[in-house]
């Protein structure tokens, strides 16, 4: 057996004395220009070229005239202070909640509402503005937000003072 270093000189002197069979190791590119070549051409035989697509034609229909766009009044709820808890008041209807009997005083604000919506043939899509009164209790306020939001009303609007209107 040789040496670990006598193994990699007796390599280095084969490979500096046949120095004749490396220097034939080249890339002959002559078969490689005719490949690119007959590539080339089979793809230019084999391409497909569709017509542009602007030159399609193209027929819109003809505009329509349309109805100028129809703005809903908004419904007004006003909240005023009372002594037993508060008045609300739409549409010429009045309903009194009180704090003894909330929940039957809400029953009532919300099958008037639901009443009033179908008398003047409103949906839930029209806008509600509520106005409050300044001695109105944030309770109320929310409780009667919360109860027309639960009707399906998603468009309504506060306005704290009754005297803007």
């Amino acid at each position: 057996m040789m040496q670990s270093g006598k193994i990699e000189e007796s390599v280095l002197e084969e490979i500096s004395n046949n120095k004749t069979a490396f220097s034939n190791l080249c890339l002959r590119l002559a078969p490689l220009i005719d490949v690119i070549f007959l590539l080339l051409i089979f793809f230019f035989i084999s391409a497909q070229f569709r017509p542009l697509e602007a030159i399609l034609p193209l027929d819109l229909p003809a505009a329509a005239a349309q109805s100028p766009a129809h703005i809903v009044e908004p419904l007004f709820v006003y909240v005023f202070n009372s002594e037993q808890g508060c008045l609300t008041q739409f549409a010429d209807k009045n309903v009194n909640i009180s704090d003894q009997d909330s929940r039957e005083d809400f029953t009532v604000f919300a099958e008037t509402f639901v009443g009033t919506l179908k008398d003047q043939k409103r949906v839930l899509a029209d806008p509600v503005v509520l106005i409050f009164d300044n001695e109105v209790k944030w309770d109320y306020v929310a409780k009667i937000y919360n109860l027309l939001y639960g009707l399906g009303i998603n468009d309504i609007t506060f306005s704290l003072n009754a005297e803007d209107q």
